[in-house]
């Protein structure tokens, strides 16, 4: 899912393939999260309490 959302949206404008995004990125972080919200799940870093 990730990397459909990557090429409808960067990848398309840019050329640049999914698996060419730095794991850890700024940009993967960024699609992994649209990923699990379109699962209907919230991002990791939604799930930890404010400390």
């Amino acid at each position: 899912m990730a990397s459909q959302i990557w090429q409808d949206s960067h990848g398309s404008m840019t050329g640049q393939n999914w698996r060419d995004v730095a794991k850890g990125s700024d940009a993967h972080r960024q699609m992994i999260n649209a990923a699990l919200m379109a699962f209907g799940s919230a991002p990791s870093e939604l799930h930890m309490e404010a400390s």
